[in-house]
Formats: C-alpha cells, structure tokens, sequence
C-alpha cells in the first residue's frame, strides 16, 4: 500500500460519510434527538477530520521517499469489511430499486 492508496481510501470514505451525513434518513436520526456520540461529535466531524488528513498527506515534501507500507492484519480486515459492506448495500439498494419498477 502505497501513499496514493492511503489517500484513495480516505477520500473514498470521507466521501461515503459525506453521502451518508447528506442523507434524509440519516436527518431523520438526528432530528429524533436519540443520536448522541461519547464526545458529541458529528458526522461532519469526521469527515473534515479525514480531509484534513488527506491535506496532510498531500502537504509532505518528500512522498518519494516513503517506501510502500504492508497492510497490517487490522487494516486488511477494516479494508475487506468496508468492501463487504459497501457491495452489500449497493446490492439491496439494486434489489430494491429493481421491486419497483
């Protein structure tokens, strides 16, 4: 994993927590007051702390010499899950779109 895929995934995610945060049943959730987090942070929170990140990144002198990274076992499972679980959804959406028609 290089730095350009640290920053590929990154943006993927703050883009998915974007769509996510934008969507009105996700507003509906927050307006029904039982939403709360450990240290009342939003959704939006999260994904300008991802921009942010991937700001960083970008912001290094140097990339070249930074050597490609091996994913650790914890970040291949997070990687892994989040495919699951993003083709999951896109399959019961399609499902569900296709009800419908």
């Amino acid at each position: 994993m290089n730095v350009e895929n640290i920053k590929d995934l990154l943006t993927a995610v703050s883009g998915a927590l974007t769509a996510i945060k934008d969507f009105p049943v996700f507003e509906e959730i927050i307006e029904d007051n039982s939403y709360y987090t450990m240290s009342d942070l939003a959704l939006g929170d999260a994904v300008q702390a991802l921009n942010e990140i991937i700001q960083g990144i970008e912001n290094v002198n140097d990339l070249d010499k930074f050597s490609d990274l091996y994913l650790t076992t914890d970040l291949r499972e997070a990687i892994v899950s989040l495919s699951k679980l993003g083709m999951s959804i896109i399959r019961d959406d399609a499902l569900g779109f296709n009800k419908n028609e």
